[in-house]
């Protein structure tokens, strides 16, 4: 299976290099979903980093990069963003200055230059239903591998490439979790989020029996997942798709207000309280500690980790540690990594390990693609992306930044490309309202 698993990510890689346009980047897509990011023989044992990297240079080597990339609304702030992650590589002291710039390539190319890479793909609506109907498949076999490994409570496709299954009755630090589906990736959370965007993105294009019924066995498989990162994801998900397509009226404006109401409630020690004997695992997130059920997930606990990650920011404010200094020095299996066990969110990241220039540059990336996206409101589509992007940022900023990038900035970066070429003609493809 190892072997085959190679060959796959080998043609995916010879495919990116070989092919333009839209192939190009289904067989990124192709290779990101289905292929265990943690499996590599190649770099860094990460599968994704191989196909960013050999998408970078893809770039590098294309006729039409520049041109494409002369209209990209995000291109100065990628630039700049590039060239302080170059400074951040030079200032680091601990390694090699190609150490450092080889894992901060590998880190800007699994993620600023996912938009990219969505954006670049496209050049008409065909391109953007060619996309769709490669997803249906992928879609369908890691929802129903995902249900197969439930009832097994195991993950052969994992073991047979040598990856163990964190999933089974996780345990650390007196944690106790039930089963926590993976399917074809490493942990429950990336596994969701490949079947949620896709699912979502499927279903407002088309309301077909097909897609009903991959958008139930997703959601089958977010629900069981025992995780509850995704489950809350998938909340702010349908909370700002709703606001955004239905949040004009009196009758839906009192709705969201109730909700949003309710989750302020639920972050009070009384109500939270309260709750917890009626959803349990849910508002544990909000209110305790995470003593019975989690650690590193309650808000306390983040708190604490903030106050961790700021003892390492002040001995490097500006440009961090440099790349990898939480996995080369912090991280030591077994033990708290000082305080920073679990690292749940970006900004602690970047105040580790690439100081506040970054934390600036990336607010600043992020506004800006808001920004970009905001131009084409009055075009209905545009509430597709920029529902994506609010539930990728909303991720960053409680979670760790690992194995996302991937499955929403591709697909933001698709629908601003889709914004933009059809703004005159108004012929984004129709957007088939959920609600």
């Amino acid at each position: 299976m190892k072997y085959l698993v190679f060959a796959f990510l080998f043609l995916c890689c010879y495919k990116v290099l070989r092919k333009n346009g839209v192939e190009k980047f289904l067989w990124l897509m192709v290779g990101m979903l289905m292929i265990n990011s943690t499996y590599s023989p190649i770099v860094l044992k990460n599968a994704h980093f191989t196909l960013s990297l050999t998408y970078l240079a893809s770039l590098l080597i294309g006729q039409n990069t520049i041109k494409d990339f002369g209209k990209y609304p995000l291109k100065k702030i990628s630039i700049i963003i590039a060239i302080v992650y170059v400074i951040i590589a030079i200032s680091c002291t601990w390694q090699s200055f190609p150490q450092s710039l080889y894992k901060g390539a590998i880190d800007y190319s699994i993620s600023f230059l996912m938009l990219f890479a969505g954006y670049n793909a496209i050049k008409d609506n065909a391109d953007y239903d060619r996309v769709l109907k490669v997803l249906k498949p992928i879609v369908l076999v890691s929802a129903v591998y995902g249900l197969f490994c439930f009832v097994l409570k195991d993950n052969p496709y994992n073991k047979l490439i040598g990856i163990s299954e964190v999933g089974i009755n996780y345990d650390f630090f007196e944690t106790q979790r039930g089963y926590r589906i993976a399917g074809f990736c490493n942990t429950s959370n990336p596994h969701a989020h490949l079947l949620m965007v896709p699912s979502f993105l499927l279903i407002n294009r088309e309301k077909s029996k097909y897609n009903y019924i991959l958008l139930i066995l997703s959601l089958m498989n977010i629900l069981l997942s025992d995780s509850r990162a995704p489950l809350a994801d998938l909340g702010v998900l349908i909370l700002m798709y709703f606001i955004l397509t239905k949040g004009s009226s009196k009758k839906n404006k009192v709705i969201i207000y109730f909700i949003c109401t309710i989750l302020i409630l639920f972050q009070i020690p009384f109500f939270s309280d309260f709750a917890d004997g009626i959803i349990g695992k849910v508002t544990d997130v909000f209110a305790s500690e995470g003593e019975t059920e989690v650690s590193g997930s309650s808000i306390v606990l983040r708190v604490s980790q903030l106050l961790a990650a700021w003892n390492y920011f002040i001995q490097a404010p500006f440009f961090g540690h440099g790349f990898g200094y939480y996995g080369d020095f912090i991280f030591i299996p077994g033990t708290d990594c000082n305080g920073l066990w679990g690292m749940e969110s970006y900004i602690l990241w970047l105040m580790v390990e690439q100081g506040g220039i970054m934390i600036i540059l990336a607010c600043i990336f992020y506004a800006s693609l808001y920004m970009s996206l905001g131009k084409y409101k009055k075009i209905e589509y545009y509430k597709i992306p920029v529902t994506l992007t609010t539930v990728l940022v909303m991720y960053l900023l409680l979670n760790r930044p690992t194995d996302v990038y991937e499955y929403y900035l591709p697909f933001i970066g698709i629908g601003l490309k889709l914004l933009a070429i059809n703004k005159k003609q108004n012929k984004v493809p129709q957007l088939n309202t959920c609600f």
